[in-house]
């Protein structure tokens, strides 16, 4: 009897032992976790120009600006139907990204007509009447794309479906990866104080991307970048005094961005 005894409180023991092990296990499972975030990788490049262009050869790339929601492209075909436009942002990290589609949500005047959102996955549509019109809103992960154009929704439609296909698992066009470098404004070299109402050139120094190979924008009309080896900004004074803060943005050809707030001293 005593015996039995014995080997049930045994048998507890290495099932309470057992039990405390799975428990460690999923407690470090959830620290490391935590720490490595959730596994999905990031994009680190996006060669946009040569997904578009491998899924509609007759689409030639027109025109590339940086603007405050991405690198705007315009592509145009042979005929007046074939029409292009698309902004693509690719953001440091995924929570920059998702804040990019609600205040790009917020800052449509029509509500979308349809939304699927999951876990780095985020599809807003504005589908209108028109086949030719409303607007398709992409976020993958860290990359956030909305297509626009002349093309018919089902076209656009497709290529949104191949473009996410790519961002997922990455290709020739798509480098993905767990650490990103994002390219910077480090410095603008602007005086201390500026003239009310005057007009005055700065040179800009950037890192983790070449100067010549950066692209630039602006979030403010009074202030322009010419790109370049040495990248300047031309900057006009307001002709009131004060305070004028203005944003710069700065993408490498793989349409990571960031942004670079300048507060400037009006006299």
């Amino acid at each position: 009897m005593r015996e039995r005894r014995t080997r049930g409180l045994i048998f507890a023991a290495l099932i309470a032992c057992a039990f405390a092990a799975i428990a460690t296990s999923q407690q470090r499972a959830g620290e490391l976790k935590k720490m490595t975030g959730s596994g999905e990788q990031l994009v680190i490049n996006f060669d946009f120009v040569r997904v578009i262009e491998r899924s509609q050869p007759a689409l030639k790339l027109a025109e590339r600006t940086v603007t405050a929601a991405g690198v705007l492209y315009r592509f145009a075909g042979d005929t007046a139907g074939e029409r292009l436009l698309a902004v693509v942002a690719v953001y440091p990290d995924e929570a920059q990204a998702a804040a990019a589609v609600e205040h790009q949500i917020a800052r449509t005047s029509v509500g979308p007509s349809h939304r699927d959102k999951s876990a780095h996955y985020d599809l807003v549509q504005w589908k209108a009447e028109d086949p030719a019109s409303g607007a398709i809103l992409l976020r993958r992960t860290n990359v956030v794309l909305r297509f626009l154009g002349e093309l018919s929704w089902e076209e656009r439609m497709r290529m949104m479906k191949q473009t996410d296909q790519a961002l997922q698992n990455g290709n020739a066009d798509v480098t993905l990866g767990n650490a990103i470098t994002p390219p910077e404004i480090t410095r603008v070299k602007l005086p201390d104080r500026i003239s009310a109402g005057s007009r005055v050139e700065a040179e800009i120094e950037v890192a983790n991307v070449a100067p010549a190979d950066a692209l630039f924008g602006s979030e403010n009309s009074n202030a322009l970048i010419s790109a370049g080896a040495k990248p300047t900004l031309a900057y006009y004074a307001p002709t009131k005094s004060g305070r004028d803060n203005i944003v710069l943005i700065i993408a490498t050809p793989g349409n990571l961005l960031t942004k670079k707030v300048i507060a400037i001293d009006v006299r």
